[in-house]
């Protein structure tokens, strides 16, 4: 991996990384370095993607570096300077600015635990108000009915975590998903946020994974 002005020049498939295991849960949070911050652009899949290098290849990616990358792949759908991207084009994007080699792929993913055992998960949520004031000291983000009754656009954050029991004791509404987040690290618990089951199910949309 070497780098010039942020950008990566060169990414070559490193050794393959593994999450941490306990019974069913599953996590890769020992790898994330939270605390990324899209601000006002509307980047978040890109961010996403940096999330994904940072745990799978133990490096890290600046905040105008992700900027940088949307900013490409606006230019290359000839998109206006308010849009988002869609998950394929903002990985195209990254290839484009070498973040990943021109044989790396990505693809739906149908199972998340299954695809979490090998990597931390791409994950598309429709989001709400219930994502704007997640608690500070875990994370949690407002599960209550009158948070979660509109919808309020999309988002794009990486799944990290499965968590089913707390040393052997269950968990109500488990699995619950850990997410690391683009919009500061004062946001959720270190940038961080989590999730039910139940909620996962709502609210989630799309999930992704890569293959190099």
């Amino acid at each position: 991996m070497s780098f010039h002005n942020d950008v990566i020049l060169c990414c070559a498939a490193p050794a393959p990384a593994a999450p941490a295991t306990r019974g069913a849960n599953i996590s890769w949070l020992r790898k994330v370095r939270a605390g990324d911050n899209q601000r006002q652009s509307p980047a978040c899949t890109c961010f996403t993607l940096a999330n994904w290098l940072e745990i799978m290849d133990g490096i890290s990616i600046s905040d105008d570096e992700a900027v940088a990358v949307w900013r490409t792949g606006i230019e290359m759908c000839g998109l206006n300077k308010e849009s988002g991207l869609a998950v394929p084009w903002a990985f195209a994007a990254a290839q484009e600015r070498k973040w990943f080699n021109d044989s790396a792929t990505i693809f739906r993913a149908t199972d998340l635990a299954r695809t979490m055992a090998t990597q931390p998960v791409i994950a598309v949520y429709e989001i709400t108000k219930g994502w704007y004031n997640p608690d500070p000291k875990t994370g949690c983000l407002d599960h209550s009915p009158e948070a979660n009754a509109e919808r309020d656009g999309y988002h794009c954050v990486l799944a990290t975590s499965l968590l089913y029991d707390l040393g052997g004791t269950p968990i109500p509404d488990a699995p619950w998903t850990s997410l690391e987040q683009s919009w500061g690290f004062g946001h959720g618990y270190q940038g961080q946020v989590s999730m039910n089951a139940k909620m996962h199910t709502r609210q989630c949309k799309e999930l992704w994974e890569i293959r190099r």
